[in-house]
């Protein structure tokens, strides 16, 4: 009996090892009083970090991304949304491309106090010839 009960924890435990092992994305969120900053984790990419601040009635937006050794190609599209009724729309799109392993960015747009806002960012990270497409968002509130 006590071989039998022995027997099945030992094959519990070994599902339960392999299964920890597999490599999942991870994701870390970092609130702060002016904005919100999700770092992402992929196969392609070691950083996405986006940031919203204010300056008066100007958001002030900025995104770094960062791909690992082998990365030959990094491309974004940035949108800033305004948050109306609970659904955010695109009010202004940007695009960048870099041909080195990161990309940093940043860009200006003219909002209306008393909303949230959000900057979404698409990005394609090219590395050993395989891209990955990844989103990441930050959002922040012009009070």
């Amino acid at each position: 009996m006590y071989v039998k009960k022995r027997s099945k924890l030992m094959a519990l435990a070994t599902i339960v090892i392999v299964l920890c092992s597999f490599a999942m994305p991870v994701k870390a969120t970092l609130t702060t009083p002016a904005e919100e900053i999700q770092i992402l984790a992929w196969e392609n990419i070691s950083l996405i970090m986006g940031g919203i601040t204010f300056n008066g009635n100007t958001a002030s937006c900025s995104c770094s991304i960062n791909g690992y050794s082998g990365t030959t190609n990094v491309s974004a599209t940035y949108e800033l949304q305004q948050k109306i009724n609970g659904t955010f729309y695109t009010i202004k799109t940007w695009s960048a491309s870099s041909s080195r392993s990161y990309l940093d960015w940043g860009a200006s747009y003219a909002v209306t106090s008393g909303y949230t806002y959000r900057l979404y960012i698409t990005t394609i990270v090219t590395r050993n010839g395989v891209s990955e497409t990844a989103y990441s968002s930050v959002t922040s509130t012009l009070n």
